[in-house]
């Protein structure tokens, strides 16, 4: 049984959407404020998880859709994916850090880094641009998806955490965090809807995906979808 074939609370139907942290945290508010107003008889439920976790439970049915990056091929196996837009990696500090007035990328592993773990999305793409930077093993790490985590960590640390811009666009915008000056544009990649190719969209998911492209065109005006 899907999302939207349940009943949940007032007998409202329920649609269920795997969101991956940066779009948890960029894009999903705008979203679920204009699919209530379009929507107003189905509740959303945003599940949040690493990507694997969020394609295997859309995979079973559990979620209807998923909105984040494109994963590895193996992963997306029995996935219909469609772009939205594009997101890079970026290496994050708190305000201040020593690293900001002398950027090094090789020198990182000097202070803790907050690492994307297996099972998420970015971790290839993170693993092979330090290994096409000179950059060996990080010992000194932890690894974890969590934004909330990451957000408190990093600002009352030297550590340095490598993540998803759309994850800390708010907190660079507003000062709290800041951005390593390192090119990370190698790590740019697709981010989109995903959904199983054999089954028929529902309304309240089509009226979903329409929230879904009025936010972005709110962010990214002029943006072609």
């Amino acid at each position: 049984m899907t999302g939207v074939e349940q009943v949940g609370a007032c007998g409202k139907t329920l649609l269920s959407v795997g969101a991956l942290p940066s779009v948890a945290a960029r894009l999903m508010p705008s979203v679920a404020a204009k699919f209530a107003d379009l929507a107003p008889n189905t509740t959303l439920r945003i599940v949040d998880g690493p990507h694997s976790y969020l394609v295997e439970r859309l995979r079973l049915g559990d979620l209807d859709l998923v909105i984040g990056r494109l994963g590895r091929p193996e992963t997306m196996q029995g996935i219909t994916f469609t772009q939205l837009y594009e997101e890079q990696v970026e290496f994050v500090v708190r305000a201040g850090h020593p690293l900001l007035d002398a950027p090094d990328l090789k020198r990182i592993g000097e202070w803790q880094v907050i690492y994307p773990p297996e099972g998420s999305a970015i971790r290839p793409l993170v693993d092979r641009f330090l290994i096409a930077h000179g950059v060996g093993q990080i010992d000194n790490r932890l690894e974890t998806v969590s934004g909330a985590f990451g957000r408190h960590f990093t600002r009352h640390s030297d550590a340095i955490w490598i993540i998803s811009a759309g994850v800390v666009a708010n907190e660079i915008a507003d000062g709290h965090l800041r951005a390593l000056p390192i090119d990370t544009a190698i790590t740019r990649g697709p981010v989109g809807l995903m959904h199983r190719p054999d089954e028929i969209l529902s309304s309240q998911a089509q009226v979903f995906i329409l929230a879904v492209k009025s936010a972005l065109e709110e962010q990214e005006p002029g943006a072609d979808f």
